[in-house]
């Protein structure tokens, strides 16, 4: 596997969920067989002959070279009928924040919400609820405030989602939500969004938990410190790999959302309490 070329194994990696190397040289070998190669001509080929998931594959390998060759191809397919390649090919664009694709994954933030309920494809389950993630990442990082009231609106909508959700549906897909809202949440930091989270309807303890994702978002914190949202649960206070970065959090907590310090200590105290008590909304708790 370390012989091929980086692009091969982020495409084969980005059509799945869930992946392993036993897979993912299954996937590959598989893909040679039907094309001939996993070079950049052969991806190029396969963009405009093939469909479905590897379609997806030549798009993610492409976009991969964030190339002026590569745009070039793959902005036809942001109109794609294929909702897993215009996907493919938006988020390939968005990684190089290629204005022309930013309408698309403007859309895409709502896209495939329940309900409708995501379509069955070759995908699979659930590749549109994660992938939902990286668009709102993308578009912090685009650092537009014009984007602040979609983001926002897009974090109501998803809780609205999951609070009115059957409670079978609650038990398959809470944990995709949460992390989607704190995905936005996140996104709403990175624009300096300190307002956003201002006159929601929802119980304190997710206000919370919102409220220290908008933080690290703002201090960029899953660059800086390779560590996403959950990766904070616990007691950050006593998490040695924080250290350097519990008083800049309390600094902005303080600072520009407005907390006291004993507001803002126990809100990072807290963070993994108030990020499970999240369960308690779905019971009316």
């Amino acid at each position: 596997m370390s012989t091929l070329p980086d692009y091969v194994e982020h495409a084969f990696n980005a059509i799945r969920v869930i992946n392993t190397e036993e897979w993912l040289q299954e996937d590959i070998e598989a893909f040679q067989e039907r094309w001939g190669g996993v070079d950049l001509l052969t991806f190029a080929r396969v963009l405009q002959q093939a469909q479905g998931d590897d379609q997806m594959v030549a798009a993610f390998a492409i976009g991969h070279t964030r190339s002026a060759w590569a745009r070039g191809l793959l902005l036809p397919f942001l109109q794609s009928d294929d909702p897993g390649v215009r996907w493919a090919a938006a988020l390939s664009l968005g990684e190089m924040k290629d204005g022309r694709a930013r309408p698309v994954l403007v859309r895409m933030l709502g896209e495939f919400l329940p309900p409708p309920y995501t379509p069955l494809g070759e995908v699979g389950p659930d590749w549109f609820e994660v992938r939902h993630m990286h668009v709102a990442h993308l578009l912090g990082r685009w650092g537009d405030a014009a984007l602040i009231p979609v983001l926002r609106e897009t974090l109501v909508r998803v809780w609205q989602v999951e609070r009115d959700a059957p409670a079978h549906i609650n038990q398959a897909g809470t944990q995709l939500r949460w992390d989607y809202q704190d995905e936005l949440a996140y996104a709403l930091g990175q624009l300096g969004a300190f307002d956003a989270l201002a006159g929601l309807e929802v119980p304190a303890h997710r206000s919370r938990v919102w409220t220290v994702n908008l933080a690290m978002g703002y201090l960029n914190v899953q660059d800086r410190y390779r560590t996403n949202c959950p990766g904070f649960i616990g007691d950050p206070m006593h998490v040695e790999a924080y250290q350097d970065l519990l008083p800049l959090l309390l600094q902005v907590l303080q600072q520009q959302l407005g907390l006291s310090p004993q507001e803002a200590t126990a809100y990072l105290q807290g963070y993994g309490h108030n990020y499970f008590r999240r369960f308690d909304d779905q019971a009316g708790g």
